[in-house]
């Protein structure tokens, strides 16, 4: 086993000195969770940040269509396919917002019956997806189970024994294969579905991401859950870690290994696997497909979409956001995830910096950078959430491996923690523990409750605030026509006279 993986650590100290050592199992927890706190606290600053921003914006426009005339244009081209490129963009934002406003006017006239008859699509469409998300996590389910429990040795007996290892690494890889086949082809029916429901342009757009990541998020929850589930219970105290021990058989049974290093395992596949699906659609079937299209099919024909593809900005972020999503959930059973994660961004980057360089053309839809950052950063928050929950599952309650990782010697890995601090100063034993004590609880729980009615109040007064100079703005913009119509009608009015 190599160091990429949980199994190879183990619970020794290092001496500095005489009386000073490191603590391997102390200091691998330690980083996990400084990793994931400088991302909490990253990702929380800038979804802060965006929300300080975007006060006030993005709600309602003065002028909306004046605005997009006069203040849409970027002087700084100079370029005649880029002038084209921002006229598309443009006339998108016109379709955008003539939709949203014939959408408002219609959700205005709707009768009785027509919000009844909505209702009922509605709520046929979001239980269609209800169960379609909760087919793919039994899919997933069934599948990881099958390749847990799938028993290699009846390979050996077969007439085509040479396969054996061919089938060893295809069922090892049959989870991430189903789970990124499930990403590609249940986005698109999500989409479909949800031209049903009569949505506005907007809101389609974010309800549509919404339901994406919570399916990307939900796969990778029940592939742990199962994993956990499976792997804990079938595993032996008498198990071993070693990468020859799955193949090698002691005292007449094939030895397991330890369950974290396969949830790893798990994990990496699934990082290598959406490298290799997202390298290969790009260079192997998205450039040669979209040149053999634009030499045979008319600019104007029906296969333009594929000769002419545009650029899918938010599929591609959405990519990106899966791809850490899989490397906070596998850090801890793989440390040498993150480092493949950045290499992995940084290939994808420049394969696809290719595709929009050489064949692909730029979104035709383009949204606000702002108000679009501040939305993909609020859903990696969430996403960032969703995947503490199963380690946090893991380090509280669960028990480690007993044969191997630096835990094997502690009832869970929490207690690597709990057993150094027992250990400090009577100082800091005494403050930690004043720290759990309802005595500091209690009084703290208060002051931040205080506090965020405090910050709730004064939020809720910049809102008004806010509103009440919009409506300043608009009086203003009104008593402007009315001052230009006033003076329109005295000018005819002397002009008249003067005739």
């Amino acid at each position: 086993m190599t160091f990429s993986f949980y199994g190879y650590y183990q619970p020794a100290h290092v001496y500095l000195t005489d009386t000073r050592y490191f603590s391997i199992s102390l200091g691998y927890v330690l980083t996990v969770l400084s990793i994931l706190l400088l991302s909490l606290v990253s990702l929380t600053k800038s979804v802060a940040s965006g929300l300080k921003h975007n006060i006030g914006l993005g709600k309602t426009w003065l002028h909306k269509y004046s605005d997009l005339v006069f203040a849409s244009w970027d002087f700084c081209i100079d370029k005649a396919s880029v002038a084209d490129q921002k006229k598309k963009t443009m006339l998108s934002a016109f379709r955008t917002a003539l939709a949203d406003q014939r959408h408002t006017e219609e959700k205005a006239l709707r009768t009785v019956r027509v919000k009844i008859r909505l209702f009922v699509v509605r709520t046929t469409v979001n239980t269609l997806i209800v169960l379609c998300l909760g087919g793919c996590g039994y899919i997933i389910h069934l599948v990881t189970d099958f390749s847990l429990v799938f028993d290699f040795d009846s390979w050996v007996d077969e007439p085509y024994i040479d396969l054996k290892d061919v089938v060893v690494i295809t069922v090892a890889f049959l989870p991430a294969v189903v789970i990124t086949m499930l990403n590609f082809v249940v986005p698109v029916l999500l989409r479909a579905l949800i031209r049903s429901e009569h949505y506005s342009e907007t809101f389609k757009r974010k309800f549509t991401l919404m339901r994406t990541v919570f399916l990307r998020v939900s796969c990778l929850l029940v592939l742990m859950s199962t994993l956990f589930s499976r792997l804990k219970t079938s595993v032996s105290p008498d198990s071993h870690c070693g990468v020859d021990d799955w193949m090698e058989e002691e005292s007449d049974q094939v030895a397991t290994m330890c369950w974290e290093t396969q949830v790893g395992q798990q994990l990496y596949r699934l990082c290598i696997l959406d490298t290799l699906v997202t390298l290969m659609m790009t260079l192997l079937v998205q450039f040669p497909l979209t040149l053999i299209l634009r030499r045979s099919v008319s600019p104007v024909g029906r296969m333009r979409c594929v000769g002419y593809p545009e650029f899918d900005l938010e599929a591609n972020i959405l990519d990106l956001v899966y791809s850490q999503c899989i490397c906070w959930m596998g850090m801890f059973y793989c440390p040498i995830l993150p480092l493949a994660t950045i290499l992995k961004c940084l290939l994808v980057f420049y394969v696809k910096y290719f595709s929009l360089s050489v064949y692909s053309l730029p979104p035709s839809v383009l949204h606000s950078a702002s108000s679009t950052t501040n939305l993909f950063m609020s859903i990696s928050l969430v996403s960032f959430m969703s995947c503490l929950l199963p380690l946090a599952y893991h380090v509280t309650y669960l028990t480690p491996s007993l044969s191997c990782g630096p835990f094997r010697t502690f009832t869970t890995v929490w207690s690597v923690i709990s057993q150094e601090i027992s250990g400090s100063p009577e100082f800091l034993r005494q403050s930690l523990s004043f720290f759990c004590t309802p005595g500091f609880l209690v009084p703290a729980i208060v002051v931040l409750l205080i506090g965020l009615f405090y910050y709730r109040s004064k939020a809720t007064s910049h809102r008004v605030m806010t509103n009440s100079f919009k409506q300043q703005l608009a009086l203003e913009g009104q008593d402007k026509q009315y001052l230009l119509a006033r003076l329109v009608s005295v000018s005819k009015r002397q002009q008249s006279a003067l005739n």
